[in-house]
């Protein structure tokens, strides 16, 4: 949590991105289930100031998935069911994030799901929207 608001930051997609490696490797866990302690937020959007702070930005990798795509290549594929409990404002990056899960849940009239990048003309890079 961020300011109130859930925003993806490198820590944040770091302790995600080794949660799900392990979930997918361990043979006692069935389902994964991510929800957010905040019911205002679930997940907002990635924290752009966390690029723009990059000391060392990434290179065009073509066709190589970046840690990102990677990470979601596990979620979206790994033998177990993968639920998320969307409670509050869902967007950008948090949206695409939540499209990896096999099951997502919203609350009537509590959760709101926007992708901000559509009406700003931008296309959405984290993968979800078209897989």
């Amino acid at each position: 949590d961020k300011g109130g608001v859930n925003l993806i930051t490198g820590k944040l997609f770091k302790e995600f991105g080794d949660l799900v490696r392990n979930v997918a490797r361990d043979d006692l866990v069935r389902v994964l289930v991510v929800r957010s302690a905040n019911e205002h937020f679930w997940l907002a959007h990635l924290d752009v100031n966390s690029i723009l702070n990059e000391v060392n930005p990434p290179e065009d990798r073509g066709e190589i998935l970046n840690e990102w795509h990677s990470n979601m290549e596990v979620l979206r594929n790994m033998p177990k069911a993968t639920i998320a409990v969307l409670t509050g404002r869902v967007g950008g990056g948090g949206h695409e994030f939540a499209l990896n899960f096999d099951m997502r849940f919203g609350i009537y009239g509590a959760t709101k799901i926007c992708q901000m990048e559509v009406p700003l003309g931008i296309i959405p890079g984290g993968g979800a929207c078209v897989n």
